[in-house]
């Protein structure tokens, strides 16, 4: 099962209700991690004065939301306009508490997958959290989010084959693109990911994988094991919020592990197809609510969102990479 929260935090509530008078992207393109990061922090039970303290701390570097342009009639008009994202969020606002979430989700869902690599797949992070904590406004923050800034990466080679496993195509990937760096030049990651997933070898190998979630949580632990970057890192929470989402709308199973299948490929070549390692030993590894408290006063985001997955992605998968992942986050944040 996936995670599920029930929140009867006062002070998240209006945290996040503040955070509605800022966009979902500030500084050229960088995304607002606020609402998730206090969800997790709620989630991973720091408390109410975490909560305060984090979003103080987080709160000077966003920037208000647009005024919009007018109301959306088809949202599907206004896929990539970013401009939009209010009078999206307005729509969607309105659209679930008239017809329903069940009903929104089956509609908009399965026309945003192709797009999972959005703004480094935080849309989709953003959707996971509202639907695992049952928040309707943040449900439509993440639809919102993904419609306005929607970028899907190029279509594969369509190619026939043994079918192999993700871990082993990522494998065939890094025989073919041995002496390929790291894609560093595109600026943020959504472009370094459409430039990766542009290589003739990445797209004539992608859809031999056969896509499978565990598989999946595998190719993506291992990622990020092999290197400790934001856009490994990325790897690891999408696929839990790809499992959260699957749980919420279990239509879209078929396109949805494509879809990660193929994003999480081009994370790989994105990092420069590095050797898979192996998971580590967990002998001394700390317990969870050590690592849980060893998040407090922290100014990392990504730590809080990271160390909330791993638990959740631990708890669900098994074994000890989770938790090895988790330590490694938190030694190293400021």
């Amino acid at each position: 099962m996936s995670f599920s929260h029930v929140s009867h935090s006062e002070v998240l509530d209006r945290e996040l209700r503040c955070n509605r008078a800022h966009g979902a992207r500030f500084g050229g393109g960088m995304s607002n991690h606020l609402p998730m990061a206090l969800l997790a922090i709620d989630a991973l039970g720091l408390g109410d004065e975490e909560i305060e303290r984090f979003a103080r701390c987080y709160e000077g570097r966003l920037e208000p939301v647009s005024a919009g342009l007018g109301a959306v009639d088809d949202w599907s008009s206004c896929l990539g306009e970013s401009e939009r994202e209010p009078d999206l969020l307005a729509h969607f606002d309105e659209s679930i508490v008239r017809r329903g979430r069940e009903a929104v989700l089956a509609d908009v869902v399965p026309r945003l997958l192709d797009g999972l690599i959005t703004d480094a797949f935080h849309p989709l992070l953003r959707l996971s959290y509202g639907l695992a904590f049952g928040r309707e406004d943040e449900i439509a923050a993440g639809l919102a989010y993904w419609v306005a800034t929607h970028r899907s990466l190029p279509p594969p080679t369509p190619v026939s084959g043994a079918r192999m496993s993700p871990v082993e195509v990522a494998t065939q990937l890094s025989r073919a693109l041995a002496d390929a760096e790291p894609i560093t030049s595109g600026g943020l990651i959504t472009p370094r990911l459409v430039l990766a997933a542009g290589r003739p070898e990445y797209r004539e190998l992608v859809d031999r994988a056969e896509p499978c979630l565990s598989e999946l949580a595998v190719l993506a632990s291992r990622l990020f094991v092999a290197s400790d970057t934001f856009v490994s890192l990325h790897a690891v929470t999408a696929t839990h919020a790809a499992r959260v989402l699957l749980e919420h709308v279990p239509k879209v199973e078929s396109a949805l592990l494509r879809e990660l299948t193929r994003a999480l490929l081009a994370v790989h070549v994105v990092e420069g197809c590095p050797e898979l390692a192996e998971e580590p030993s967990g002998e001394g590894l700390p317990d969870w609510p050590e690592l849980v408290e060893a998040t407090r006063g922290s100014d990392d985001d990504h730590g809080f969102k990271l160390v909330h997955s791993c638990r959740e992605e631990e708890q669900q998968h098994g074994g000890t990479v989770h938790r090895w992942l988790a330590r490694r986050r938190v030694s190293d944040a400021p």
